[in-house]
C-alpha cells in the first residue's frame, strides 16, 4: 500500500461570502498582532480528523461518503463569537464558534458520528485523544507562535453570520502556500435527507 503524503478530515466548508467576511474581520483585528492568519479559502469546520491515511484507505472514505452522509440533514448554522484552544497557559489555535440550537447541534453530532462509522468501516483508528475529546465546532482562524498572544479585540469578534452546510466534504491537509489552499477538497457529498 501506498501512502498518501498529507492527512484527511471530513468537514463542512462555509460559503464564500462567510469565509470572506470572516476572514477580513479575523484579520483586521490579528494580522498585525500573529503571523499565521488564515486566508478565507482555509476556513472549514472539521468533523473527523482522520490522520495519515494509506492510499487504499483514502479511497475507500471517498467510496463511502454518499453511503454515509447522502441522507443527512442540511444545518443551519450561525458563525457566532471566538474562544482558542489553550494549554499550559498558551493558546495554539484561536477560533470563531457557533451558536447551536438544540436541532443544529444534533445534526452536526450526527455528521460527526457518520464520519467516525465510515473511518471505522473503512479500516481507519482515529487517534485516541481526537475519539475522546468533546466535538467542540469552530472555525480556526489562526494559529500563534508561542511567543504571540491574541490581542482583547480578538475576544470581542461577533460574526452573527448565517449559512447552510448543505454538503460534507474530504480535504486533505497539505500545508500553506500551495495552490488552492493549505486543504484541498478531494471528494464531496451532499446532504439531501430532511
Amino acid at each position: 500500500m501506498t501512502t498518501i503524503d498529507s492527512r484527511l478530515f471530513l468537514a463542512c466548508v462555509p460559503t464564500a461570502h462567510v469565509r470572506d467576511d470572516v476572514a477580513e474581520r479575523a484579520r483586521a483585528v490579528l494580522g498585525s498582532s500573529l503571523e499565521r492568519v488564515y486566508a478565507a479559502e482555509d476556513l472549514h469546520l472539521t468533523l473527523v480528523f482522520l490522520g495519515h491515511v494509506d492510499a487504499e484507505r483514502a479511497q475507500l472514505v471517498e467510496a463511502g461518503m454518499a453511503r454515509a452522509f447522502g441522507d443527512a440533514a442540511p444545518i443551519s448554522l450561525r458563525v457566532g463569537g471566538t474562544g482558542s484552544f489553550a494549554t499550559a497557559g498558551r493558546e495554539h489555535a484561536l477560533w470563531a464558534g457557533f451558536e447551536l440550537g438544540v436541532e443544529a447541534n444534533a445534526r452536526l453530532l450526527d455528521l460527526v458520528a457518520r464520519g467516525r462509522q465510515l473511518a471505522a468501516e473503512s479500516g481507519i483508528a482515529l487517534a485516541a485523544r481526537d475519539a475522546a475529546q468533546p466535538f467542540v465546532p469552530h472555525l480556526t482562524l489562526a494559529r500563534p507562535r508561542p511567543s504571540e498572544v491574541a490581542p482583547r479585540d480578538f475576544a470581542r469578534l461577533a460574526f452573527d453570520l448565517d449559512w447552510l452546510a448543505d454538503e460534507v466534504v474530504l480535504c486533505a491537509s497539505v500545508g500553506a502556500g500551495r495552490p488552492g489552499g493549505r486543504y484541498p477538497v478531494r471528494a464531496r457529498v451532499r446532504l439531501c435527507g430532511s
